[in-house]
């Protein structure tokens, strides 16, 4: 069994295709969101609020698993808080999916928090803190899609990224997630 914890809109649509699948545990956390195994936060003006305002999970994660892969995007608002989470869950093994969005969208405060989150979780895979982190560049898995019509690219995109995330737990023996495989679409 693996605990997966999704912070942000993104991250969060791609742990709801967890949620059916068996040997997952998933934990939602984004503003003001709402559901079982959901976290909301309160909605804050800037997004070092949301650092500055990150509530004690333990409640939450009193019945995570040992494995934890945690997913978040650099385009979620709630970003920032990212680190003080995962210090909540830090004696267990955590490895880090970080969604990096396509530059040309950012906004000043936008690549200043992806390129500290980007440098950070690195860091922390070095130093070992991190099992593992998957810097997944969101630029190119677009390029995959470049057929896919517009009124679908959201779900298929969320899709893929789950498909990815499937597909990087099967590269390994002590993989994150090697009992499952995609579906055959």
């Amino acid at each position: 069994m693996q605990t997966v914890i999704c912070l942000g809109p993104k991250a969060c649509d791609i742990g709801e295709l967890f949620e059916d699948k068996e040997g997952f545990q998933v934990k939602l956390i984004d503003k003001e969101i709402e559901g079982d195994n959901c976290y909301g936060l309160k909605k804050q003006k800037l997004p070092e609020d949301y650092e500055k305002n990150v509530p004690d999970l333990s409640d939450f994660f009193k019945d995570v698993c040992d494995e934890i892969l945690f997913i978040t995007c650099g385009d979620a608002d709630v970003l920032s808080c990212s680190l003080k989470i995962l210090e909540q869950v830090k004696h267990k093994n955590i490895s880090v999916i970080y969604l990096r969005p396509d530059p040309m969208f950012f906004s000043k405060n936008g690549a200043l928090q992806d390129r500290m989150a980007f440098n950070i979780f690195q860091e922390y895979a070095r130093s070992g803190l991190f099992k593992r982190v998957y810097l997944v560049d969101e630029t190119l898995t677009e390029l995959i899609m470049e057929d896919t019509p517009i009124t679908e690219i959201y779900e298929e995109y969320v899709k893929l990224l789950h498909n990815i995330i499937i597909y990087i737990g099967s590269l390994g023996d002590d993989s994150l997630i090697d009992h499952y495989s995609p579906p055959s679409d």
